[in-house]
C-alpha cells in the first residue's frame, strides 16, 4: 500500500519533471490529485513568460455578452469550450494598477476537433484594443505585452474564425454555416510581464511613446498582435560628416518586415519592406543638418507572439562613391557626374526592401552618347531606367533575371540636357553585398554639330554684317 508520503513525493516529481521539459520551449500540462484526493487541477508552464499559472478555473455560462463575462484573475487562466461557430466567451479583467500582461490561448488542432480560434482584448466599452488572429486551429494566439491603463477594466474575448459555404472566404463569428466549425475546448491564460530595459514598452505606436535608441545598442520587441506598430526613438548624437545611419531589423518567423524611418516631423525618409521569414536592413541614410534623431517605425505582416525581433542602429562612414539615403526620386537624386567626351563613373548602392535609387547626371556641352549598366549581386533582379528632366522614362533595361548585369547603351544626349539614372529591382532585403553602377559618355560622332546659335540654321551662310565694311 502507498503512503501519502509517497504519494507526495510522485507529485513532486511529476512537477518538476514537467516543469523541465517546459524549458526546452514546449508547453506543457502537468496533472495533480486535488486536495484530499479531489479532481485533479492543471498547471500551465509557459517557457519565457513569468513561471507556472494554475490552477486553470472552468468556464462559466452564460458569458456571450460583457455584461456576463466572469473574472479572468491575474495571473491564472481559465479552461472553456466555444459551443458553435457563433458562440463568443467573455472574461473581464478588473481595474488595477498600469501593468502589461501576457495573454495565450491555445486549442487543439483541426484533426483533433479543434477550431481556428481568435483572440481579442477589448477596453471597457468594447472597442478593440488588441487582436490575435494567426490560425489555423492548434495555432497560438497570444497578446505578449498588452498594455493595461491604470483603474481601467478591459475584456479578452474567444471566439473562432468559420468558412463560408463552398469554402470561398471567411468571416467570424457567424451562425450562417452552423455546421462548418465544431465545437472547440481551449486554455486561456494571463499574467503580468515586466519589460526589460532593451524591450519595447507598449504602447508605443506614437512619436511621445517610442523608447529610445542610441547608436550600437540592441533593442527587442514583438510583432504583437495584427497591425501592431512599434516606434522607437534613434539617436544621432556623435554623427560627423560623411557618416550615415544603417538599421538592421532581425527575422520573425511566419512574418514579412516593414520599417520606415521617420524624420521627427513624421516625414518618412526611407521606406522598406522585406520578404518572409527575412531579416530587413536600412543603409546609408544621410542625416538632416541639425537632426537629434530619427524614427523607426516597424510592423509585420503577420504576429508572432513568441519570437522578438531585434533592432541595431549603427553608424558607418561612407566611402568615395558610396550612394547616401534618401534618393528615390528625381528631387532627392545624387549628383553623380558631368556628361563630356570620356567621362567615367561608378558608384555603388543597396537596394533593400524595394528601394529605388536615382542619380543625376549633369548636362554636357555637346551632344553625347550615354551608355550605362548595373551588376547586381546575385540574389537581385535589377531594373535600370533612363529619365528625362521631367522624370519621364527615356529608355529601360529589365532581362527579368535575378544576377542579371542590366545595360542601356549609346543613348543620345543632346546638348545642356540632363539625365537620371534609376536603379530598382527585387532584393531580399538583407543582401551583404550591394550593386555597381557604372557609366561613361562620347562624343556622338552620329549626331550634326550644334550651332552656337540655336536659331542659326546649318545650311545657311552667316548673315551679312550691315556695320562691316
Amino acid at each position: 500500500m502507498t503512503s501519502a508520503r509517497d504519494r507526495v513525493a510522485a507529485c513532486a516529481l511529476a512537477v518538476l519533471a514537467g516543469l523541465a521539459a517546459c524549458k526546452k520551449g514546449a508547453k506543457r500540462e502537468i496533472g495533480l490529485a486535488g486536495r484530499d484526493g479531489g479532481p485533479p487541477v492543471v498547471v500551465v508552464e509557459q517557457a519565457g513568460q513569468g513561471g507556472a499559472i494554475g490552477p486553470l478555473e472552468h468556464e462559466a455560462e452564460p458569458n456571450d455578452q460583457r455584461e456576463q463575462a466572469a473574472a479572468l484573475h491575474l495571473p491564472g487562466g481559465v479552461e472553456g469550450a466555444l459551443g458553435g461557430p457563433d458562440d463568443v466567451d467573455f472574461y473581464r479583467i478588473d481595474a488595477g494598477p498600469a501593468r502589461i500582461v501576457s495573454v495565450r490561448l491555445t486549442g487543439p488542432a483541426a484533426d483533433q476537433g479543434g477550431a481556428d480560434l481568435i483572440l481579442e482584448l477589448h477596453d471597457a466599452d468594447g472597442r478593440s484594443v488588441a487582436r490575435s488572429d494567426r490560425g489555423p486551429a492548434g495555432a497560438l494566439e497570444g497578446l505578449p505585452n498588452a498594455p493595461l491603463a491604470q483603474g481601467a477594466a478591459y475584456y479578452v474575448s474567444v471566439s473562432q474564425l468559420v468558412k463560408k459555404g463552398g469554402g470561398k472566404g471567411k468571416r467570424r463569428g457567424s451562425a450562417a454555416d452552423a455546421g462548418a466549425a465544431p465545437a472547440s475546448s481551449y486554455q486561456l491564460t494571463i499574467e503580468a510581464v515586466s519589460p526589460g530595459p532593451d524591450e519595447e514598452v507598449e504602447p508605443n505606436d506614437k512619436p511621445d511613446q517610442a523608447r529610445p535608441v542610441l547608436l550600437g545598442e540592441e533593442k527587442s520587441g514583438y510583432l504583437g498582435w495584427s497591425k501592431d506598430l512599434d516606434l522607437w526613438k534613434l539617436s544621432l548624437t556623435g554623427f560627423s560628416g560623411g557618416f550615415a545611419l544603417d538599421v538592421a531589423v532581425d527575422a520573425v518567423e511566419g512574418a514579412t518586415l516593414a520599417v520606415d524611418i521617420l524624420a521627427p516631423d513624421g516625414r518618412v525618409l526611407a521606406a522598406r519592406k522585406g520578404q518572409k521569414d527575412r531579416s530587413l536592413l536600412v543603409r546609408g541614410l544621410l542625416p538632416e543638418l541639425g537632426a537629434a534623431f530619427y524614427l523607426a517605425r516597424v510592423s509585420g505582416s503577420r504576429s508572432n507572439p513568441e519570437q522578438t525581433y531585434r533592432l541595431r542602429p549603427t553608424s558607418r562612414q561612407l566611402a568615395e562613391g558610396d550612394e547616401a539615403e534618401p534618393d528615390d526620386d528625381t528631387e532627392h537624386a545624387i549628383a553623380a557626374g558631368t556628361l563630356g567626351d570620356g567621362a567615367t563613373g561608378e558608384l555603388r548602392g543597396f537596394l533593400d526592401g524595394g528601394d529605388t535609387d536615382v542619380y543625376k547626371l549633369e548636362a554636357g556641352r555637346e551632344a553625347l552618347a550615354l551608355t550605362v549598366s548595373v551588376e547586381p549581386p546575385a540574389s537581385t533582379d535589377a531594373v535600370l531606367r533612363v529619365l528625362g528632366p521631367s522624370g519621364a522614362e527615356v529608355a529601360r533595361a529589365d532581362g527579368g533575371k535575378a544576377g542579371q548585369r542590366e545595360e542601356i547603351a549609346q543613348l543620345v544626349i543632346g546638348r545642356g540636357e540632363v539625365r537620371f539614372v534609376a536603379v530598382s529591382g527585387t532584393a531580399l532585403g538583407d543582401e551583404t553585398d550591394g550593386y555597381v553602377l557604372r557609366w561613361s559618355s562620347s562624343v556622338d560622332l552620329r549626331a550634326p554639330a550644334t550651332p552656337a546659335d540655336p536659331a542659326q540654321q546649318p545650311d545657311q551662310p552667316p548673315a551679312d554684317d550691315p556695320d562691316e565694311q
